[in-house]
């Protein structure tokens, strides 16, 4: 009986934590396809991939895979500095689709000059301390993220 009780308990607490505003957040699983990436509630769950920064508030700041700053209220902000857009990692002109684990955050300007290229990239913006700067940096996506994307489009 005392096992149910702290089974119960924790399942409720998963799903206090799950719900926000009285409504629930989607717990997306890396191979669920997303339908609609315009969903603030998506959006919200593929920002929350990007790089928590210690000492910057992760709810407003966090930084992208090449190391460049991104700002939460300035998604789709191409012409802001900490602009950001939501990446797909492997391209979709080679077959990648709309996968959670396929999407990220990316600062706008190192989604251009990423543009179509898989595993490795420039990244035209990284950071210096809390600012960011323009500065050619060669990024490469990480093995096991590699792997499941292997595994998910037949590579």
């Amino acid at each position: 009986m005392e096992k149910k009780n702290i089974i119960f308990r924790i399942i409720e607490n998963i799903i206090l934590i799950l719900k926000t505003d009285n409504q629930y957040k989607p717990m997306l699983a890396d191979f669920d396809y997303i339908e609609d990436l315009h969903n603030p509630d998506i959006i919200q769950s593929i920002w929350e991939k990007g790089i928590v920064v210690d000492g910057y508030n992760e709810n407003l700041y966090r930084q992208d895979a090449g190391g460049a700053w991104i700002s939460r209220e300035a998604y789709n902000a191409v012409d802001r500095d900490m602009g950001w857009e939501i990446d797909h990692i492997y391209p979709v002109c080679k077959g990648g689709q709309n996968h959670f684990v396929n999407l990220r955050p990316m600062n706008c300007k190192n989604n251009r000059s990423k543009s179509d290229h898989y595993p490795k990239y420039t990244a035209a913006v990284t950071s210096k301390e809390n600012r960011n700067i323009l500065q050619d940096t060669v990024c490469e996506v990480a093995p096991i993220l590699q792997e499941k994307l292997k595994k998910l489009y037949n590579l």
